[in-house]
């Protein structure tokens, strides 16, 4: 019942206030309509990992969704070309139902990060020692794939004794999942190198990523993948995995390198050291600024 007062609340507002055009970013998709729909399409994570959704994918509520979604939105925004291949793919969305749009990082490094330096990064995050490091996010959902992101280490580790592994957050954690991870660093042998920094601000975060030598993102899925983003924004170079929309948000051999494996992502480490940071930096200015998003949004709205 409330859904549908909502749903009633929400069609009198737009019809009062004269909206011409309804773009729903994370909220209700109108039954009726009063005017063009736009929708940005994120990313079809309970379709492509179903096995982790199943409750979800049988609920009444999923249902109703993905029937409004298909039916009621004049045209969808999907934030990656991978993401827009999926929605095509899965859900049968017309191809001339779907524009890219990328995303972009605001506010990013915050003011303020201009004066992080080796002596602001060592007072932060004294764990680190002032050590050269690897970072990555500690995002424990199986598809963030940080095992092999470890595995890697551990082989890295081998030949450079000193390095460093700072894991900054804590995300899609349970206890069985931690207790796992933790016997897997032990197993490695990594455990005196592996640093967890827990949930951090944005000007810590902007300085762990200038800090960095090379920020991991080993993601098996993303339907765009902010992270990598945020390290560019940093002049950081990436190494991420080949899957979902990674690729296509980085220039390879620019900004990073794309690897299919461990033994891949190892060797890239190697090569890290020929990328110039101001490109990475540069690359971001380029193709993902807030300005060339808005633009984007303008140009689909024109075009209903």
């Amino acid at each position: 019942m409330a859904d549908w007062s909502n749903q009633w609340r929400s069609f009198w507002f737009y019809r009062r206030y004269k909206i011409t055009v309804l773009h729903i970013i994370d909220s209700t998709i109108p039954v009726l309509p009063p005017c063009p729909v736009v929708l940005t399409a994120y990313d079809l994570m309970p379709e492509i990992f179903a096995a982790d959704y199943p409750k979800m994918l049988a609920s009444r509520g999923y249902r109703r969704f993905r029937w409004l979604f298909r039916h009621r939105v004049t045209k969808f925004l999907a934030i990656s070309h991978a993401t827009a291949a999926d929605y095509h793919r899965l859900w049968k969305i017309p191809e001339n139902k779907i524009a890219t749009v990328h995303l972009a990082v605001s506010g990013f490094p915050p003011d303020g990060h201009h004066s992080d330096c080796p002596e602001t990064l060592a007072l932060r995050f004294p764990k680190i020692d002032g050590r050269r490091f690897l970072l990555a996010p500690y995002n424990l959902e199986p598809r963030k794939n940080l095992d092999a992101a470890l595995v890697a280490f551990s082989l890295i580790h081998k030949y450079f004794p000193d390095l460093v592994f700072v894991l900054f957050g804590k995300a899609g954690w349970t206890i069985e999942r931690e207790s796992l991870i933790q016997s897997k660093i032990e197993a490695l042998g990594i455990a005196e190198s592996v640093k967890l920094t827990g949930f951090i601000d944005d000007l810590s975060l902007a300085a762990l990523y200038r800090g960095a030598e090379i920020f991991i993102f080993p993601s098996l899925y993303e339907g765009f993948g902010l992270p990598v983003l945020e390290a560019m924004a940093c002049g950081t170079p990436v190494i991420a995995f080949n899957c979902g929309s990674v690729p296509e948000v980085m220039e390879d051999g620019v900004t990073g390198f794309v690897v299919n494996n461990i033994d891949q992502a190892v060797k890239a480490v190697g090569k890290i050291h020929t990328l110039d940071r101001a490109k990475v930096r540069a690359t971001f200015d380029r193709r993902f600024t807030s300005r060339r998003m808005a633009q984007d949004y303008l140009d689909v709205y024109q075009g209903l």
